[in-house]
């Protein structure tokens, strides 16, 4: 039963973005982990699974946090022609 409730985290994780991140609502991924981890700290492979799945929950929440990058124009240089 454990894995179905991290396939569903797994879910959740991957549709979040940095502007709906359903890891870290009430109810949402982490918590969720949070209860699986609780209930099943002896499966190693499940454990793993855990951690991965709230490896990228954290990635996201970095990701939205993170301030917005502007990148800068370059130069544009024009094409020699030949001859030039």
């Amino acid at each position: 039963m454990a894995y179905y409730y991290v396939e569903y985290d797994t879910v959740q994780a991957f549709l979040s973005c940095a502007n709906q991140n359903c890891c870290h609502v009430p109810g949402g991924a982490l918590d969720i982990l949070a209860n699986v981890r609780t209930k099943y700290t002896d499966d190693p492979i499940l454990m793993s699974i855990v951690a991965n799945r709230e490896g990228i929950c954290s990635q996201l929440y970095s990701a939205a946090s993170a301030p917005a990058v502007t990148p800068t124009p370059e130069k544009v240089r024009p094409t020699p022609t030949p001859g030039e």
